[in-house]
């Protein structure tokens, strides 16, 4: 079976290259609030926190089916449901046919036994048709064994996880060892066997052919015993089999190596495929982000220039509504001395004696005479004339009349 990293390492690449339409999911419908929403080439990329607070990152690819949106939901649901994992920090990487999700836990004890600091790099997980598969490296200080398998239920995979940290590779792998020395150890006797016998089977023929007393200098024939028996000149079998042991070892330790160096260069080629993408992410939200501000940063310099532009306009018009008020209130001013001078002209002409002549009015009688008029509303012809008489000004009954009708609109 393809492994499932590098099924989604294939995913992501190919995905760079598929223009995409992107979607707008309401996840605050599902019970999450949005802290951000960042759109790149790619992905839509939602950062969300659920009811308990624990930070959920959705990125979505292209256009993604309403039920592939409730996929993620399906399968964050089953997260919530764990009694004894417990994690505040979930990814999801969605695209057309693959989900991969990546669970940070934050505490794991099962049988006894702290299983936290032995997935520190995270349970990883990816939704493949129906199934979904795990895909989690168990880290301890000997080897890091790979957890492979489809996800049923919280306690099967803790079962999984327990047997992975539980289990002593090393000591299987000197048990597989001691067994071959061990074989090789009962060839060696059986070697041994038959040559003793070969041996007395030779002695045998030997002494039959020999005189009577030449059988009696013969040595003895060597028994089972003395045949495996090490001799000044040979190793022992104890050292054999320890070369053998160490043999072994050594064939079974560069195995192990070999394939921890393989499936590390795969971990670190998916890992690097992972960081690559988010980088591509990233610098497209950066660069998304600057070309939203050099967008602001224009859209307020033209709105600037305009107000600038609108305030000029307004300064022009105010100095030309001063320009036009002053000539307004020049023309006033020359109207109102016009107008003056034309009341006093129609004084001196209705100011005349018994004979038709002209009698000028004193200007400082008629402007006393205005003045009483201001500060009095009800003053009566007949008083200003006495108050005007009594201040010393020459001036008749006939000129505080025609006073009164040409300033006051009074005629009585």
């Amino acid at each position: 079976m393809t492994h499932p990293k590098k099924l989604l390492t294939c995913l992501l690449f190919s995905s760079l290259f598929l223009s995409s339409l992107f979607s707008s999911v309401d996840f605050e419908k599902y019970g999450f609030t949005r802290d951000q929403k960042r759109i790149t080439d790619d992905y839509t990329v939602y950062s969300l926190s659920d009811t308990e607070g624990r930070d959920v990152k959705i990125s979505l690819s292209k256009e993604i089916a309403d039920e592939r949106i409730e996929q993620i939901l399906s399968i964050y649901e089953r997260f919530l449901r764990w009694d004894v994992i417990s994690f505040n920090t979930t990814s999801f990487i969605a695209d057309e046919s693959y989900t991969s999700v990546m669970v940070l836990p934050s505490a794991i004890s099962y049988g006894g036994v702290d299983l936290l600091p032995y997935v520190r790099t995270g349970l990883t997980f990816v939704q493949h048709s129906d199934e979904l598969l795990y895909d989690i490296r168990i880290v301890n200080a000997a080897v890091n064994p790979k957890l492979s398998g489809t996800y049923s239920s919280e306690s099967e995979l803790l079962d999984a996880l327990y047997k992975g940290v539980e289990t002593d590779l090393l000591g299987e792998l000197y048990m597989g060892i001691n067994l071959g020395s061990s074989r090789k150890s009962t060839l060696s006797d059986s070697a041994a066997d038959n040559k003793v016998e070969s041996a007395e089977e030779e002695s045998a023929a030997d002494t039959s052919a020999v005189p009577e007393e030449e059988k009696e200098e013969t040595p003895p024939p060597e028994t089972e015993e003395s045949a495996i028996l090490p001799s000044d000149d040979s190793p022992s079998s104890y050292t054999v089999v320890k070369a053998l042991v160490i043999e072994e070892t050594s064939r079974a330790i560069d195995a192990a190596s070999a394939e921890l160096k393989d499936d590390l260069e795969s971990d670190l080629e998916y890992e690097k495929a992972l960081l690559a993408n988010e980088i591509d992410i990233l610098s497209q939200a950066v660069e998304q982000d600057r070309e939203d501000q050099r967008t602001a940063a224009a859209d307020l310099q033209a709105k600037i220039l305009l107000l600038e532009g609108s305030i000029t306009a307004m300064e022009n018009a105010i100095e030309v509504g001063r320009e036009e008020r002053k000539d307004l209130e020049d023309r006033i001013t020359l109207l109102t001395e016009e107008i003056e001078d034309l009341k006093k002209a129609i004084l001196v002409i209705h100011n005349t004696g018994i004979f038709g002549n002209i009698r000028h009015i004193d200007r400082k009688a008629i402007e006393q005479a205005i003045r009483l008029k201001d500060q009095d509303e009800d003053i009566t012809q007949p008083e200003v004339y006495e108050s005007l008489k009594s201040q010393g000004y020459d001036v008749s009954e006939h000129a505080v009349f025609l006073i009164f009708a040409l300033y006051f609109n009074e005629y009585y």
